[in-house]
């Protein structure tokens, strides 16, 4: 078979439509390497970015290459940004539109992930790779996006004070009983060492969490002062107090993300980006490495009472579940966690893949060989006046991603058929497929492959499941015309393919990008790109300038989950394809959803809104947080809903 096109010599020349074998054999590498497939086709990131610079990736994988420069490409001035702006007006079509003012966790944090991963990272990656030509793009990935996903990590994770106090938390109670002080005391000290590290003087009034709740309502209870950070604290008796274990996962994952950010960088006087983002950063490690203590140590049971992992837990045959739903009580004077119960006694396949996605993303922000990291992780103890992390953390991640992966291969793998069960008991699977189960599962497992590059065992297991349940989704959950079902009964061989949903085309699109990723099985990229043009041709709405939640309805019910999951689809589509026109897409949903439709309750400075007596200062349909909704106003983070019925 020929060879077709590795990657064009320059930019300047006109296409050819096939390079010579001599240059295939010049770079070493198989058409695979930098296109979708063996035989040419869409270039690939790694494409884009030698097509713009002349890189060679001789003798490299993803380190860092020798080239030759070439000139820059020229901007391509008909790509203009879209914007949903008039759109509505223009079509003169009517809406109705409820929100829903109520945050849920797990939702909230994975959306924000999605917006994280779609500012600062991805607007270098679009510029490396000569997709993104306007550098005042940056603007609304940068600022708006980044900032969103930003506001909701931290109004959850340090304002909210919806969870379990961090002055009850495993590593704080350890570390205070030896000390012999109180935790409260305890954990004042550590956040100053924090604080002397990233070299911040200011002061900072927050209430990190270990386990966030699984909702609450949002509303401010107090005029807050922002500058302080005070009365910044949500209504506790209005919070669902049960803690899910898919919203701890979506935790560690849009922190790892943030806190990945934050300390990306070091300045003059200590580690992070900024001192202030760099004590937050701690602070968020700090918070990650007690949910997964607590989720090591505290929450193996094995169908009747709680019991503890045991620590060869992996090597032996013994299979403890890992809990779907905790209800908590607490001492009422202290407000301290005094006991717990499970709520739901199954085995669910999307805890799984959450907390895999979240393990593996924490992994990959504390490697030690990003050097703005080796003054926070260090080799000492955990408790150390040197270093305010140990490596104990990434071991800790990898027991825990073991556990995981345990559990999946022998209570949701069917080996035989290669599916991969949403609900399990100890004794047998109930044999149905939920596809947007199986994505978050998928996206874990790519995840776990590229950060554990290091462990062996983890990649062979991660790599066999991806390719597997891939394939297994391909043959049985996709249409002739690209949309995925809802579900499949495995017993009775039938599939669910009636009103298809935004939700499961966008995990999935997002899904076989990452199982493409991990085995370069080209039927991958097909699926992906066969599911993200059933979105663009079936979904999208012309006079909405959205995407439809569901195949067979107009009325719009925009969550959290269905809006980051179409962002992250959006966004790995841009980068695997370099087409602007998924990249406008992109950025016209965004604003639509945002700003049309109101699912971010609120804003402050960061995304441009003035602290002033004005509601909307900066005109974008995002209201200032003191005078959004109630009497005090209403945090920085996502509805739960937003319900949208047009009226013609």
């Amino acid at each position: 078979m020929k060879l077709l096109i590795v990657l064009l010599l320059t930019l300047g020349l006109a296409a050819p439509v096939q390079a010579t074998i001599q240059y295939a054999q010049r770079e070493k590498k198989a058409c695979v390497y930098c296109h979708f497939t063996d035989r040419g086709g869409p270039r690939n990131f790694l494409g884009h970015y030698y097509a713009k610079n002349g890189y060679t990736f001789h003798n490299t994988i993803y380190g860092e290459p020798t080239y030759e420069k070439q000139p820059p490409m020229p901007p391509d001035l008909a790509f203009q940004r879209p914007t949903a702006a008039g759109r509505i007006v223009d079509r003169q079509l009517e809406i109705l539109k409820s929100i829903h003012f109520r945050a849920f966790s797990g939702p909230n944090y994975q959306a924000a992930g999605e917006l994280i991963a779609s500012g600062k990272d991805f607007a270098t990656k679009l510029d490396f790779a000569g997709i993104a030509y306007n550098k005042n793009l940056e603007e609304i990935l940068v600022r708006e996006m980044f900032g969103i996903g930003r506001y909701n990590v931290e109004a959850l994770a340090l304002n909210s004070n919806m969870g379990l106090q961090m002055q009850f938390a495993p590593m704080v109670h350890l570390k205070s009983r030896k000390d012999k002080k109180d935790p409260q005391e305890y954990l004042k000290e550590r956040l100053e060492f924090f604080k002397k590290v990233a070299g911040y003087e200011g002061t900072e009034q927050i209430r990190p969490l270990y386990a966030e709740f699984m909702s609450a309502d949002p509303h401010y209870t107090a005029k807050p002062n922002f500058e302080k950070g005070t009365n910044l604290e949500w209504d506790e008796s209005k919070a669902n107090q049960s803690i899910k274990v898919e919203d701890l996962g979506y935790s560690l994952f849009a922190k790892a993300r943030l806190a990945k950010n934050y300390l990306g960088s070091e300045h003059s006087k200590g580690v992070g980006v900024t001192p202030r983002a760099g004590f937050k950063g701690q602070v968020l490690v700090y918070e990650m490495l007690n949910t997964m203590l607590w989720l090591r140590y505290g929450l193996g049971f094995d169908g009747a009472k709680f019991r503890p992992f045991p620590p060869d837990y992996y090597e032996t045959r013994q299979l403890l579940y890992v809990p779907n739903t905790l209800v908590v009580e607490f001492d009422e004077k202290t407000k301290a966690p005094i006991s717990y119960y499970v709520k739901e006694r199954l085995s669910h396949l999307k805890d799984l893949g959450a907390l895999l996605l979240g393990l593996s993303e924490f992994y990959g922000m504390s490697d030690p060989h990003n050097l703005s990291l080796q003054r926070v992780f260090g080799n000492g103890p955990d408790d150390s006046k040197e270093f305010p992390f140990s490596y104990n953390a990434r071991y800790l991640a990898k027991e825990l991603a073991l556990i995981v992966l345990k559990n999946i291969e022998l209570m949701h793998f069917d080996r035989m058929t290669g599916a991969a069960y949403s609900t399990a008991t100890l004794v047998k699977p109930i044999r149905k497929v939920h596809t947007g189960d199986i994505a978050v599962l998928l996206q874990g497992l790519g995840r776990a492959f590229k950060y554990f590059f290091d462990e062996p065992e983890i990649r062979n297991v991660t790599g066999n499941l991806i390719y597997a349940i891939g394939q297994y989704m391909v043959r049985h959950m996709q249409a002739i015309d690209g949309g995925f079902g809802s579900s499949f009964d495995v017993k009775r061989q039938a599939g669910d393919f009636l009103n298809r949903s935004l939700y499961d085309q966008a995990q999935m699109v997002q899904a076989m990008l990452e199982a493409f990723k991990v085995t370069r099985e080209e039927r991958f990229y097909r699926s992906a790109s066969r599911g993200y043009d059933f979105m663009v041709q079936k979904l999208w709405d012309e006079e909405m300038n959205t995407f439809l939640t569901h195949e067979e309805s107009k009325v719009l019910k925009i969550t959290p989950a269905n809006f980051g999951a179409t962002i992250g689809a959006l966004r790995e589509m841009t980068l695997a394809t370099g087409d602007l026109r998924t990249f406008a897409f992109m950025l016209a949903y965004f604003e639509g959803v945002m700003k049309n439709y109101s699912l971010q309750l609120s804003e402050l400075p960061f995304t441009g809104e003035k602290m002033d007596d004005e509601r909307d200062s900066d005109g974008d349909g995002i209201l200032q947080a003191d005078l959004a909704d109630g009497k005090f106003g209403i945090a920085p983070v996502l509805a739960s809903e937003v319900q949208v019925e047009p009226i013609r």
